[in-house]
Formats: structure tokens, C-alpha cells, sequence
């Protein structure tokens, strides 16, 4: 993982021109934050881009050899980071609005698209979606229309943002669980913390089954009257 954001590229390539046979579907190439990773075939939804390798580092090794400046290792597990590569997968940079996204299967991380990629774009993932560390952010100028301006960890993103990536099973186990988030297609839980406490029991005293464990649906509509859940979940 590059410390780079990328602004997707905005040229329409031939539609379904493919890399010449015994090429590599990938290249690296100058980009205006330094180096970026661009599709040399049209790339469809669901397929495989690349895998992330490297050298494996535990997070107390990781935290003594990082440069927060010029970072270039990505988190696969809890305490699990893999250091950089002289490979394609060391320069694929962040993007607030991305076409692929990470998979891990049996400890290994894979790079799949998000949906179709065109012949000469740059392919990009949100870092967020592999950020469960709280020791590493960095400033974002990808120039989508939605940046956030500040990569952070997961559990950061709002609520909406969360559900899409989990939607898109795009979201790895232990960053799931770093958020907190035991039922990952269920973010109520999520927001409840954030209402204001004493709206909460406000509610509770008009409602003592509130306090008593009551059904999990009326505690959500009863939530949903409440103006402040709209922005409970943390953003940025």
C-alpha cells in the first residue's frame, strides 16, 4: 500500500481492448502523487486484480520499521501487516470512490474490482477498508467528488459508507471486528452509542421496557424518531 491518492482517470478508452497475450494486464506508471497502478485490459466486476505479498510483519514489528511518512505496509489481520513490495501491489494508491476493493481468503489479500474498469484506468481501493491499526492516517486529495480529505481507520467511515463496503463484501473479518460491528448487515448497533445519553433515557423512563430488553425493531423505530441519529455515526 502507496501513501498516494489517486484521481481517477477521466479518459474513455476503447472499449474492450486487452493487454497483448503474454503481457502483464497491469502497469505501473507516473502519477501526480508519484506512482499508480493502471488496468492495461478492460477488468470486469468481480475479477481478480492482483494479490498482496510481501514480507509478513506482526504489529509490534511493523510499528518499529514504519515510516509514517512514505508508509508501504497494509494490515491483513489484527496483528498482521505486509511490508513493501518492488511490485505492482506497492503502488496502488487510495481512492474516496474506488473500483476494486480487498478480499482475503486463507491469509492471503487479494485485489478485486469493485465493477468494470476501462482499458487504461488506474485502478485504486479506500484504504479504510484495511485500516484497523489507530497509529496511521494520512491526508486524501484523491479529487473524487465524495473525499473525505482524511484516511482513517474503518471504524471511522459513517454509518452509509460502512454498509456499502460490507455490501460489497469488500471488508475483511477483523476490520469488521474493530468497528465493533458484531452483525455486519445490522449498523444500528453501531449508532445507538452516539445518540445523546440523556435522549436515550429519556426515552427509556417514557418506555420502561426500553430498559427491560424490548424487541430489537421497536427499539430501531423508536430510534429513527429521533433527529439526532442522522448524525450519530462518526464522519468525515
Amino acid at each position: 500500500m502507496t501513501l498516494t491518492t489517486a484521481l481517477p482517470t477521466q479518459s474513455a478508452p476503447e472499449h474492450g481492448q486487452k493487454a497483448p497475450i503474454g503481457e502483464s494486464p497491469l502497469e505501473v506508471r507516473p502519477t501526480r502523487f508519484g506512482k499508480g497502478v493502471f488496468a492495461r485490459k478492460e477488468i470486469r466486476a468481480g475479477e481478480k486484480i492482483l494479490q498482496f505479498r510481501g514480507r509478513l510483519y506482526t504489529r509490534q514489528n511493523y510499528l518499529s520499521k514504519v515510516n509514517f511518512e512514505k508508509c508501504h505496509y497494509m494490515q491483513i489481520d489484527t496483528d498482521l501487516f505486509l511490508g513493501p513490495t518492488t511490485t505492482p501491489d506497492n503502488f496502488v494508491n487510495h481512492c474516496c470512490e474506488p473500483n476494486a476493493g480487498l478480499k482475503i481468503h486463507k491469509g492471503k489479500a487479494f485485489l478485486i474490482a469493485i465493477r468494470n474498469i476501462r482499458h487504461e484506468e488506474e485502478i485504486t481501493f479506500d484504504y479504510s477498508t484495511s485500516m484497523a491499526e489507530d497509529h496511521w492516517e494520512m491526508d486524501c486529495a484523491c479529487g473524487a467528488p465524495a473525499c473525505r480529505s482524511r484516511v482513517r481507520d474503518f471504524k471511522y467511515l459513517s454509518a452509509a459508507m460502512q454498509q456499502r463496503y460490507l455490501d460489497l463484501e469488500i471488508v475483511p473479518d477483523f476490520v469488521i471486528r474493530s468497528a465493533g460491528l458484531e452483525n455486519p448487515r445490522d449498523l444500528f448497533h453501531s449508532i445507538v452509542p452516539a445518540l445523546n445519553q440523556e435522549d436515550i433515557r429519556v426515552r427509556a423512563n417514557l418506555d420502561p421496557s426500553l430498559s427491560h430488553g424490548s424487541r430489537e425493531e421497536d427499539i430501531r423505530v423508536r430510534a429513527n424518531l429521533g433527529s439526532s441519529l442522522n448524525h450519530a455515526a462518526p464522519a468525515y
